[in-house]
């Protein structure tokens, strides 16, 4: 069974391609992270995940309401492998990513706490349960694209992310 399920960040705007057949593709990176048992991290991977038609247009529409990059995604799709010959060295290629049959944006509510937290002062002696205390919070965010984010977007199951 080839079946895969990602969650991790979004890279780069993904890219949006209309093809003259009427065929839709997105194509984006998506971020995982490793960590040590430490809590130390270990490095970043990158994996090129693509979608079509649907997909392509719930994405879409997502991107119409706030910037992509950087938000949360969980992805359920299936490795699918690319080969091709590069026609001036004769060379073969191959390269595998992720078809994605579906998605969900997630982590709104984390990216406004961070927007927060990044705008608010820390009092370095305080600490409680693990997580520092700040000295004010404030009212704000830092960009109208993270307001923007609170409207919602379309899903599969109820036209919302």
């Amino acid at each position: 069974m080839n079946t895969v399920h990602i969650c991790g960040n979004i890279g780069a705007e993904p890219e949006f391609k209309l093809f003259q057949n009427g065929k839709r593709k997105v194509s984006f990176s998506v971020a995982l992270n490793q960590f040590k048992k430490d809590g130390g991290q270990v490095d970043t991977i990158w994996v090129p995940c693509q979608a079509w038609d649907s997909v392509y247009d719930r994405l879409l529409k997502c991107k119409q309401k706030a910037h992509l990059s950087g938000r949360k995604i969980n992805i359920t799709g299936n490795f699918v492998q690319t080969k091709w010959v590069d026609q001036s060295t004769g060379r073969q290629h191959q390269k595998l990513m992720v078809k994605i049959h579906s998605f969900e944006l997630l982590g709104l509510q984390h990216a406004e706490r961070q927007a927060r937290q990044e705008d608010a002062e820390v009092d370095p002696e305080a600490i409680f349960d693990g997580k520092p205390i700040y000295k004010k919070l404030p009212f704000h965010f830092k960009s109208n694209e993270l307001r923007a984010a609170k409207e919602e977007c379309p899903s599969k199951e109820s036209e919302s992310c």
